[in-house]
C-alpha cells in the first residue's frame, strides 16, 4: 500500500490503484504537462520489503523549447528497493522538442533479492509535425546498484542536429529510442527475442511511416551480470510502447508466474 506522500510544487501523486490485488499502481502527475527552461522534477521512491509497487504516468512527458540562455530542464527520479521487494517504473514515452536542452537521470539502488522493471520511451522532435530535432540536447543517464555493486551504467547524449542522429553508427535516421531493463535473469531471452519476431509480423508494430527507414522497429536483447537489456529504435512511440508492454507480460510471468494486469491509462 501506499504508506506516504509528500509533495512540493505541482508534481505529485493521485490515489493508488489495485487492479492486480496486492500489487500497488501509482501515476505521477505533472499537471503543467512539461518542462519549461530552468524547471527540475525530483522524484523519490522507496520501496519496503516485500512491497510490489508500479509507477506509471498519465500521459506524455514533455520537453519545450529552452530560452536564449539555454537552462537545462530536468528530471532525477530515485528509487530505493529493500530485499524482496519488487518496483517497476514504467513511464508513458518523453517528447523531447527542437532546442530544448533536456536532462533525465534514473537511480536505482536495489537490495539483495529486490526485482526490478524500468523502461524509458524518448522521441526527438516531433516528425509528425514537421519539427526536426536540430538544435539543443537530451543528456540521459541510468545508473542501476544492487547493493553498491554496479549493475548498469550508462551515459547517452543525443546533439540536435549532429551527424549522430541520421549515420548508421548513431540512431540511423530513428526519431524514437527504447531502453527497457529487467532484474530477470537470462532464461527469458530466447522468449523475449521469440516474442519480438512475432510482434515484427504482426501490426502491433507497423504503425510507422513507410516512406521513413524504420518504418518497422528494431530490437536488440541483451543478457548481462543479473540484468537484461532491450533496446529499441523507431519512428513511432506507439509501436516501441507497444512491443514494451508485451515484453513486460513475459518478464512478469518470469518474475512471479503470474502475467500482470496493465494499467488502463496505458489505453486511453
Amino acid at each position: 500500500m501506499l504508506s506516504r506522500n509528500a509533495h512540493v510544487g505541482p508534481l505529485r501523486v493521485q490515489r493508488a490503484f489495485y487492479p492486480e490485488g496486492g500489487i500497488c499502481h501509482v501515476y505521477i502527475l505533472h499537471p503543467p504537462g512539461g518542462l519549461v527552461a530552468g524547471d527540475a522534477l525530483d522524484i523519490n521512491v522507496h520501496c519496503e520489503k516485500a512491497s510490489q509497487l508500479l509507477l506509471t504516468t498519465p500521459s506524455a512527458g514533455r520537453v519545450y523549447c529552452s530560452n536564449q540562455q539555454r537552462q537545462a530542464q530536468t528530471q532525477t527520479v530515485n528509487i530505493r528497493v529493500d530485499a524482496g521487494a519488487r518496483c517497476e517504473w514504467l513511464p508513458q514515452e518523453s517528447i523531447v522538442f527542437d532546442r530544448a536542452e533536456a536532462v533525465n537521470r534514473l537511480s536505482i539502488s536495489l537490495a539483495e533479492g529486490a526485482q526490478f522493471n524500468a523502461w524509458e520511451v524518448t522521441c526527438l522532435g516531433r516528425p509528425a509535425s514537421d519539427e526536426l530535432f536540430e538544435g539543443g540536447q537530451l543528456q540521459q543517464r541510468w545508473d542501476i546498484y544492487r547493493e553498491d555493486r554496479p549493475l548498469f551504467l550508462e551515459r547517452a547524449n543525443f546533439l540536435g542536429g549532429s551527424e549522430q542522429l541520421q549515420s548508421v553508427w548513431g540512431l540511423g535516421g530513428a526519431t524514437v529510442v527504447g531502453t527497457l531493463v529487467s532484474t530477470c535473469d537470462e532464461s527469458v531471452v530466447e522468449p523475449l527475442r521469440a516474442a519480438i519476431e512475432t510482434l515484427s509480423k504482426s501490426d502491433v508494430c507497423q504503425s510507422g511511416d513507410q516512406n521513413q527507414p524504420f518504418n518497422a522497429p528494431l530490437f536488440a536483447v541483451t543478457a548481462l551480470p543479473e540484468l537484461v537489456v532491450v533496446r529499441a529504435f523507431a519512428q513511432s512511440a506507439a509501436d516501441v510502447k507497444n512491443a514494451f508492454i508485451a515484453l513486460w507480460h513475459l518478464l512478469r510471468q518470469a518474475q512471479s508466474g503470474q502475467t500482470g494486469v496493465a494499467p488502463r491509462i496505458w489505453f486511453t
